[in-house]
């Protein structure tokens, strides 16, 4: 029973309060044969062009590709969505914003449920965290990219989220380290190519976490909500 609660707690975690809706938004099908998506928001206004339907449904539900199941053909359908952001909505809720226009325009349907995957634990390493807490000021950024990850006033679990990402594997955090901290991480990625004769190339991701901030990475199995989309349609109601 206390196993069932704790998923229950879980699930329940993944959906806030309901973020403010986008306003005269526009759907179309973009039939190019280009695969890169791009974003951007400015004046009042966001936009996702070539974005597929499996992509767009993590971007607005905050969920990775592990944490996902749907449709095949999710891939496959893409479409351009501009969006007029509500006057004095908060930036961090625009991502959110498009839940309500695929339960609209393509009757999304869906429901969380519990799901078991090889993870990891992000613990302590041995002799210790060399990273320490940090006074707060409110404010927090971070800046990732290939092998790399900056962060100024994050909190232990915000970091795992990030390593998540690199990963692209689940991570739960199990330091026992309160607080927001600054942090700076660099590492090879697996798919990078060989360093030039003479230089020293950067170490793997588990190794520079434990030498650069004496943490590491512990495989575990790890249980997560996941979104299942139970309906979405192909083609999209008429804006």
């Amino acid at each position: 029973m206390a196993f069932a609660a704790l998923h229950a707690t879980a699930v329940c975690a993944q959906q806030p309060a309901a973020p403010p809706e986008l306003e005269a938004a526009s759907v179309k099908p973009n039939t190019s044969s280009d695969r890169r998506t791009s974003t951007s928001t400015s004046r009042g206004q966001t936009r996702i062009d070539n974005v597929s339907l499996r992509v767009w449904i993590q971007m607005a539900f905050d969920v990775r590709d592990y944490s996902l199941s749907g449709p095949s053909w999710l891939e496959a359908e893409r479409f351009d969505v501009v969006g007029k952001i509500p006057a004095g909505a908060p930036r961090a809720q625009v991502p959110a914003m498009p839940q309500a226009l695929l339960k609209e325009r393509f009757h999304l349907a869906y429901h969380w449920a519990p799901k078991e995957l090889s993870g990891y634990a992000l613990v302590a390493a041995a002799k210790g965290a060399k990273i320490q807490p940090v006074e707060s000021a409110g404010e927090s950024s971070n800046d990732t990219g290939d092998g790399k990850i900056q962060a100024r006033g994050i909190s232990m679990g915000g970091f795992a989220r990030l390593l998540e990402r690199a990963l692209n594997r689940p991570v739960q955090f199990l330091t026992g380290m309160p607080g927001v901290f600054d942090v700076t991480l660099e590492w090879t990625p697996d798919e990078a190519p060989a360093e030039p004769s003479g230089e020293v190339p950067a170490p793997s991701l588990f190794t520079a976490l434990q030498d650069q901030l004496g943490l590491r990475l512990r495989a575990q199995k790890v249980s997560i909500p996941s979104l299942v989309v139970d309906h979405i349609d192909r083609v999209p109601a008429a804006d």
